[in-house]
C-alpha cells in the first residue's frame, strides 16, 4: 500500500530531478514507484506515477513536441505518458486513459 523507490533505477531518479528543476515548479510528489500492485511498476523499471502537476506536464510535453518537430529524442528519455482524460492534451505513446488524474511516465 505504501510508495516504493527501493531500485528504481537511478537514472529515472536523476531525470525525475532535471524535470522538476526545469520546470520549476517546487515538489512534485511521487504516488507510484517499485511497489507491487501495478501492472508495468515493479523493481529496476523506469516507471513512476506522479501526481498531476499542470506545470511538469506542460514543461515534459514542450521537450516532447520540441524534440519529434526535430526529428530527436526528448531529453527525457520519456518512452510513453499516460493521464486521465481530462488532460489527454499531455498524453504520448498512450492509447488508454488512466482512472485518477495523474502522470504514468515510462522512460526508456
Amino acid at each position: 500500500g505504501c510508495t516504493s523507490v527501493a531500485r528504481l533505477p537511478s537514472r529515472t531518479i536523476d531525470t525525475l530531478g532535471e524535470m522538476v528543476l526545469d520546470c520549476q515548479c517546487g515538489s512534485v510528489k511521487l504516488t507510484g514507484g517499485t511497489e507491487l500492485g501495478h501492472k508495468a511498476h515493479g523493481p529496476d523499471q523506469p516507471v513512476v506515477d506522479l501526481s498531476m502537476n499542470t506545470a511538469l506536464a506542460e514543461t515534459i510535453f514542450k521537450e516532447i513536441e520540441a524534440a519529434r518537430k526535430s526529428g530527436t529524442e526528448n531529453k527525457y528519455g520519456i518512452t510513453k505518458i499516460c493521464i486521465a482524460s481530462p488532460d489527454s492534451k499531455y498524453s504520448f505513446n498512450c492509447r488508454t486513459f488512466e482512472a485518477e488524474r495523474h502522470l504514468h511516465i515510462e522512460f526508456r
